[in-house]
């Protein structure tokens, strides 16, 4: 089984995501650009990302919450995040049985735009730029089982 994870990254400024075929999880704000099937928080999403239609989870205390209550798909329901959305959609994706994952906008650096939905620049490109390091070393470090495979995907 594949799915597609759309980080936020400015590399997909203008890209045609109809382009995308099958399930995908989209990170955070993204859910307002992006058909998604699972839109993923690390912080505690607005109300109106929480949709009846749509699975919304956030990572809090590492336990997977959807539509403002725990979700208890199994008895030990726990999934890192590290600190990263982009970590915690990896392992949810592995948690619900993909196989194989691409991730799209996982850019790694901060340019002069954060997201590719910004309108305005950024003038917090240092202290992105740092976060991004940490979260690359942290990709690094997932170990996968023999038949997973995780994508990333540039523009």
């Amino acid at each position: 089984m594949k799915i597609t994870i759309i980080a936020l990254g400015d590399s997909l400024r203008g890209f045609d995501f109809d382009t995308i075929q099958g399930h995908r999880i989209v990170l955070n704000n993204g859910y307002k650009y992006v058909a998604h099937d699972i839109n993923v928080w690390y912080d505690k999403p607005p109300k109106e990302a929480i949709s009846n239609k749509l699975e919304t989870l956030k990572a809090y205390g590492g336990k997977w919450e959807s539509k403002g209550r725990p979700l208890n798909r199994e008895a030990n329901n726990i999934v890192s995040s590290c600190n990263s959305s982009l970590v915690f959609a990896i392992n949810i994706a592995l948690k619900l049985g993909y196989k194989e994952i691409d991730v799209y906008g996982a850019d790694g650096y901060c340019g002069e735009y954060l997201h590719f939905y910004d309108d305005q620049p950024t003038s917090e490109q240092g202290l992105y730029n740092r976060q991004f390091r940490v979260i690359t070393k942290m990709l690094d470090s997932l170990v996968y089982l023999p038949d997973e495979k995780v994508n990333f995907i540039s523009v």
